[in-house]
């Protein structure tokens, strides 16, 4: 189980954003062509038809769940999200409901905090204290509160916290603080999280792209050992590492 965070706004559309905000397998739960389709219709306040192509296609219900949800049909976003959490294998269930919490706070933090509440109410899983402080940083940063959530995470960075919903945090406070005051702190934020998640490649291509301004060409040989170490990862975030790869040689 690994989680992503790619912040990707495809043509204005929240639909493309959240659903890059979370994965349990390698595989993305919808084609890039599939979320393109999707995302017009969703640009186009036709959350209808949306749904009935996502349906139509047999798609993840996950992805289903996030059109209805966005749509403003809460509870049946929440009977398919908790359906498909109660279906998992248990070993992953804890990363489903993590991630369930992440495509719904991402429409809207108190959406998100509503389903985790529920989700404990009815004793699927309960959050640690690390997964609490994850998730109240993720909505103060989505409120904007950034001041609020700034020092948070390096608490549990600090502390060698190693949940996975930590990623998320981090990465969602550094993509909303990128002034050059804040350069500085976010490379430190980014070789923190990758002493947490050593392994991790969406951690390391994070880190590279922090990188990429400050030591453009040590970014552009870290490139090249993910190409050649994880060639999967590097085809399944091209377009991420693309922009990285034109970032580094703008600051060159």
């Amino acid at each position: 189980m690994f989680v992503v965070l790619l912040v990707v706004v495809f043509g204005g559309s929240v639909m493309w954003h959240v659903l890059s905000l979370a994965q349990i397998t390698p595989e993305p739960i919808v084609s890039s062509d599939m979320q393109m389709e999707i995302a017009r219709l969703m640009d186009a306040g036709n959350f209808a038809e949306a749904e009935r192509v996502a349906r139509e296609k047999n798609l993840d219900p996950r992805a289903i769940a996030v059109i209805m949800a966005y749509a403003g049909k809460k509870d049946e976003a929440f009977a398919m999200f908790l359906e498909f959490i109660h279906s998992a294998p248990e070993d992953i269930r804890e990363g489903i409901v993590l991630q369930s919490v992440n495509f719904l706070t991402a429409i809207s933090p108190s959406l998100g905090k509503e389903f985790s509440d529920k989700v404990e109410r009815q004793n699927i899983i309960s959050f640690d204290e690390g997964t609490i402080l994850c998730r109240e940083v993720t909505s103060l940063i989505r409120s904007g509160k950034l001041e609020e959530a700034e020092h948070k995470p390096n608490l549990l960075l600090d502390s060698l916290y190693a949940g996975e919903d930590l990623i998320t945090a981090v990465v969602l406070l550094i993509s909303n603080t990128q002034g050059d005051s804040d350069m500085g702190r976010n490379v430190e934020l980014h070789e923190k999280l990758l002493k947490n998640f050593p392994d991790n490649v969406q951690v390391r291509l994070q880190w590279i792209s922090a990188l990429a301004e400050l030591e453009p060409q040590m970014a552009l040989a870290e490139l090249e050992l993910i190409r050649t170490n994880y060639p999967d990862s590097f085809g399944r975030h091209e377009l991420f590492i693309s922009r990285v790869r034109a970032r580094a040689f703008e600051n060159m």
